[in-house]
């Protein structure tokens, strides 16, 4: 209780049970195919428009085999050739890169980020990516009604592993049999997560 006779919420700090590094690393790897297909798409901009010319943010919205047709006849074209000319074809002639190939790149970097989903897509800042994937969001945490049991099941796998030290005992599987908390993880005896999420 507080000065002014409230009671103060205690606030107790969560505790990391696990972390699912499958998930992290498999999303670590699609943001690194999202990144490539972005530098690629980089790359035939700077190539066709000019270097800082295009903003990333503008050419991804939709497709960028229009975006950069368009802006190519813009900044090179226009005034020169007159306008009736297919843009396409000028843009893939002068520029030997078939819009087939652009649609392709927007098609893989499209499906990578859909899969990443907004909250862990890259950001595009100043015409570079950043992660947006962070370690930390994949740490499974105890859920606070089962403290007292992990509690209670911490000591008891300390106390195994003491007993087990002495009496030279190996086998261990009988205790995985008998408590469901416990699972072997590198041939240890060790407290099964998924019971405390």
């Amino acid at each position: 209780m507080d000065i002014s006779g409230h009671y103060k919420k205690e606030t107790m700090k969560k505790i990391i049970i696990s972390h699912n590094t499958y998930q992290y690393d498999r999303l670590k790897a699609i943001e690194g195919k999202a990144i490539q297909a972005f530098g690629e798409l980089k790359i035939i901009a700077e190539k066709t428009i000019g270097h800082d010319k295009v903003k990333m943010k503008d050419l991804l919205v939709e497709d960028p085999s229009k975006f950069l047709v368009n802006l190519y006849y813009d900044t090179h074209l226009k005034g020169i050739l007159p306008e009736h000319l297919d843009k396409k074809v000028l843009f893939q002639n002068q520029n030997n890169i078939t819009i087939e190939n652009i649609s392709q790149i927007f098609s893989r970097y499209k499906t990578h980020i859909d899969t990443l989903g907004k909250k862990y897509a890259p950001k595009i800042i100043n015409n570079e990516t950043v992660s947006n994937l962070k370690y930390e969001d994949f740490n499974n945490y105890l859920s606070e009604d089962k403290r007292e049991h992990y509690n209670e099941v911490q000591e008891l796998l300390a106390v195994i592993k003491k007993l087990r030290a002495r009496n030279r005992v190996n086998d261990i599987g009988y205790l995985v049999r008998a408590f469901h908390d416990f699972h072997i993880v590198d041939y240890e005896l060790s407290i099964n997560p998924n019971d405390f999420m």
